[in-house]
C-alpha cells in the first residue's frame, strides 16, 4: 500500500441559490495508503489489544458483534487521525479476503483531549505547539478528520466498513436520509450516520449521496437546513493585531468528530446576504462558530434548544440584532459581540447556567457580568450587588464601528458595586461614549486593555493601590484610556 494523500479542493457552487443540491468536490483520499502502525510506533507492548469502532467514540457502534478489536501482534495501516489526536482510523486484516477500516483510541490522556478541556484561560497557541510536537512524534504522515459536509441519500444503498472489495453490510441507508460526508476516496463516499442509534461511519458509492446546501434563501429569510450542527466557521483561536481572543473560545474545543458544518460565506455572496431579514435555525444546530451570522440586520434572531456552545472571534459579523434570545441548553456565554450589536437579550429561565438580570447576562451565580447588550440606548448602568467580576469584553463593541453602521455602546456613566473583585480583559474596552467610571476599593485584578479606546472618559476614579501598577502602565503604552487627568 502506497501513501495517503489529501488533494483539498476550493467548494465551487454550480447551482443557484434556490436549488437544494449541489455536486461539490469534497476532501479526497487515497485509501490504499497510509502509516504502517506497530509496537515501535506506538511504543506499546505487541500483546496490546485495542477495540476496534466505527467512529472515534467510546459509544459508537463496534462491528463483530460488539467484539472488533486489533491487537499490535500483526501491523495495521494508519489512515487518518482526529484532531485531538486521540484516535486514530486504520484498515487491518479480518480474513484472507476481507480488511475492516475502522477507529482506535490511541491516547488516554485527556489534557490531550478537546472533548475533556474546558479551561478557557489557557493559551491555545501554546497547547496547539504541544499538540502538534506530539503528533509530529507520532502520526506526521496521517492527515486530519474533523466535521463533515450535509449530504443527502439519492437511492437507496447499503453503508460497508471494508470498500476494498468485502461484502459487508453495517446497514442500508434509505433515499432522502441524510448524512454528514468526510471525504471521498476514488468511487467512495465516507460518511458518518448512526447505527441502531450508535454513530458510526461508513462507505457508501460516491454517486449514491449528494451534497446538500446549508441553507436556502427565499423572500428574504434564510433557512437552515434540518442536519446542520455546526453554523460558521471551524476556527481555533484569532490572533489579531497581536491580541490572542483566546477567550472568544476555540471552536474546535467544542466541536465533535463529524459534527456537520454550513457555513453561508461558502454558498451566498455579500448583496444576498445583506437582503436577509429574517433567518431561522434548526433544531439539530449544537454549535455556533466564527462568522455564523453575517452582514445582517434582525428584528429578532432566536437561537434554538439544542445549541450548547457559540464561539469565536465574532459568530454575529457585522450584524445589528434587536432581540437576541439564547436558549436554555448553552452552556456559558464565550465569545465576543466584535462588529455586533445587541439591543436585547432574552435568555430562557431554565437555563441552569447563566442568568438574565435586567437584559445582562451573568452566570448562574450571578457573581460574574458576562455581556451587556451593547446596542441598549441607557445612558446610565448600575451593576448590581453580588457582582464580583466583570468578564472579558463584556461591554465592548470593536473598533471602527461607525464604518460597520454600528453606533458605540451609549453609556456615559457606569456605577460598579464595593465587593467587586475583578476587572477582566477589555472589559469596558471602546465605550467611547463613558465620561467618568470609579473603581471600588474591593478590586484587585483589573487587566489588560480593560480601560482600552476610551477616549471621551475624564474621570477614573481609582484605588489608591491600584494607581501605580496599573495607570502608570496603560498612560505609556498610549491606549486610550482616557483624555482628562484626574490622577
Amino acid at each position: 500500500m502506497s501513501r495517503i494523500a489529501w488533494l483539498f479542493f476550493f467548494l465551487t457552487m454550480i447551482c443557484s441559490s434556490a436549488l437544494a443540491t449541489m455536486n461539490l468536490e469534497m476532501n479526497w483520499v487515497e485509501l490504499d495508503s497510509g502509516l504502517t502502525v506497530d509496537d515501535a510506533v506506538l511504543n506499546r507492548p505487541k500483546s496490546t489489544l485495542f477495540p476496534v469502532f466505527s467512529a472515534p467514540f467510546e459509544n459508537a457502534y463496534r462491528g463483530a458483534d460488539g467484539k472488533a478489536a486489533v491487537s499490535l501482534k500483526e501491523p495495521f495501516v494508519a489512515l487518518a487521525s482526529t484532531q485531538d489526536l486521540s484516535w486514530l482510523l486504520i484498515e487491518y486484516r479480518v480474513s484472507e479476503k476481507n480488511n475492516r477500516i475502522g477507529w482506535i483510541r490511541i491516547f488516554d490522556d485527556a489534557s490531550y483531549d478537546y472533548e475533556h478541556v474546558r479551561d478557557w484561560e489557557r493559551r491555545w497557541d501554546n497547547e496547539e505547539v504541544e499538540l502538534r510536537e506530539k503528533r509530529n512524534q507520532y502520526l506526521s504522515d496521517v492527515s486530519i478528520l474533523d466535521v463533515a459536509d450535509l449530504l443527502e441519500v439519492q437511492y437507496s444503498v447499503p453503508m460497508t466498513d471494508d470498500p476494498h472489495g468485502g461484502k459487508r453490510v453495517i446497514r442500508e441507508l434509505k433515499k432522502g436520509e441524510r448524512a454528514g460526508g468526510l471525504f471521498v476516496d476514488g468511487e467512495w463516499m465516507y460518511i458518518i450516520t448512526k447505527v441502531d442509534g450508535k454513530r458510526a461511519c461508513g462507505f457508501v458509492p460516491r454517486d449514491s449521496v449528494q451534497q446538500v446546501r446549508c441553507a436556502t434563501l427565499k423572500n428574504n429569510v434564510l433557512t437552515v437546513e434540518p442536519g446542520i450542527e455546526l453554523l460558521g466557521m471551524l476556527c481555533d483561536t484569532v490572533d489579531a493585531g497581536g491580541i490572542d481572543y483566546v477567550n472568544g473560545g476555540p471552536v474546535r474545543a467544542v466541536a465533535e468528530f463529524g459534527m456537520i458544518q454550513g457555513c453561508f460565506l461558502d454558498e451566498f455572496n455579500w448583496d444576498e446576504l445583506k437582503c436577509v431579514e429574517k433567518i431561522l435555525l434548526p433544531d439539530t444546530l449544537r454549535v455556533i462558530g466564527d462568522d455564523a451570522i453575517f452582514l445582517n440586520s434582525l428584528e429578532e434572531l432566536v437561537i434554538p434548544e439544542g445549541v450548547e456552545y457559540i464561539r469565536g472571534f465574532s459568530p454575529f459579523m457585522k450584524t445589528y440584532i434587536k432581540r437576541l434570545v439564547l436558549p436554555s441548553t448553552l452552556r456559558d456565554f464565550s465569545f465576543y459581540l466584535r462588529f455586533t450589536s445587541v439591543e436585547a437579550y432574552a435568555l430562557d429561565e431554565r437555563n441552569p447556567y447563566l442568568e438574565s438580570v435586567d437584559g445582562v447576562i451573568f452566570t448562574k451565580d450571578r457573581k460574574k457580568l458576562l455581556s451587556y447588550p451593547n446596542g441598549r440606548k441607557d445612558q446610565h448602568y448600575t451593576v448590581p450587588k453580588g457582582t464580583e467580576e466583570i468578564g472579558e469584553h463584556a461591554f465592548y463593541i470593536g473598533p471602527d464601528y461607525d464604518e460597520e453602521d454600528i453606533e458605540p455602546v451609549q453609556l456615559r456613566s457606569i456605577s460598579l458595586p464595593v465587593g467587586l473583585k475583578k476587572i477582566g480583559p477589555g472589559a469596558f474596552r471602546g465605550c467611547d461614549e463613558l465620561i467618568s467610571l470609579t473603581i471600588p476599593p474591593t478590586v484587585t485584578e483589573i487587566y489588560e486593555n480593560a480601560f482600552g479606546e476610551m477616549y471621551n472618559l475624564q474621570y477614573l476614579t481609582m484605588p489608591d493601590e491600584l494607581q501605580n501598577s496599573f495607570y502608570s502602565y496603560w498612560k505609556n503604552k498610549r491606549t486610550g484610556l482616557y483624555t482628562g487627568d484626574n490622577l
